[in-house]
C-alpha cells in the first residue's frame, strides 16, 4: 500500500539572522523570505526557530521577514511552557512525553479543564499557539497501548 502523504519537511532556522549572531549565515531579510518562499512553492510551510538561535534574535529575524502572515507554521522551543506542563503531568500521575514538536499526554481530567490547561499554555509566549488534537486516540509517530496498566510501545 503507498501514501500519498507528502513527506513532512521542516526548514531550521539557526543559520538564519542578523549579521554578527552567532550561527547566522543567512544575514538579510530579503535572503531569508526568499528562501521561505522556495520552500513553500514546494508545499512545504513549516519553519523550525528558538528563543536561543542568534544570540535570542532568530524569531525576532524571522518575523521581519513578513512570512509569518503568509501561510507558515513555527515550530520552536517555549522551556517555560513546557516546563509548566511537565510539572501538571507529574504531580498527577500521567503520561508525557514530545516527539519533535509533538506534545502528547493522558488524562482522567475533564475536557474543560484540559482546554483550560492549553488556553493558559497559549499564553506562555505570543508567538507560540498549540493546535489541539483531543481523543480516545490520537494518530501520532509512535503507538501507545495500556495493557493491564502497563505502557507498551
Amino acid at each position: 500500500m503507498t501514501s500519498n502523504k507528502i513527506p513532512r519537511v521542516i526548514l531550521g532556522c539557526m543559520t538564519m539572522g542578523p549579521p554578527g549572531t552567532n550561527t547566522a549565515r543567512v544575514t538579510t531579510v530579503d535572503g531569508t523570505k526568499e528562501m521561505f518562499k522556495v520552500l513553500q512553492s514546494y508545499g512545504y510551510t513549516e519553519l523550525d526557530t528558538a528563543r536561543t538561535y542568534n544570540d535570542g534574535k532568530q524569531e525576532g529575524f524571522t518575523r521581519e521577514t513578513g512570512v509569518l502572515n503568509e501561510g507558515f507554521t513555527v515550530a520552536t522551543k517555549c522551556e517555560n511552557g513546557k516546563k509548566e506542563l511537565v510539572r501538571r503531568q507529574q504531580v498527577s500521575n500521567e503520561i508525557y512525553d514530545r516527539y519533535i514538536d509533538d506534545i502528547f499526554f493522558t488524562s482522567n481530567e475533564s475536557l474543560h479543564t484540559i482546554n483550560q490547561m492549553l488556553d493558559e499554555a497559549n499564553q506562555f509566549h505570543h508567538n507560540i499557539k498549540l493546535v489541539r488534537q483531543l481523543d480516545r486516540s490520537v494518530p501520532i509517530d509512535v503507538y501507545i497501548e495500556n495493557k493491564n496498566d502497563t505502557q507498551v510501545t
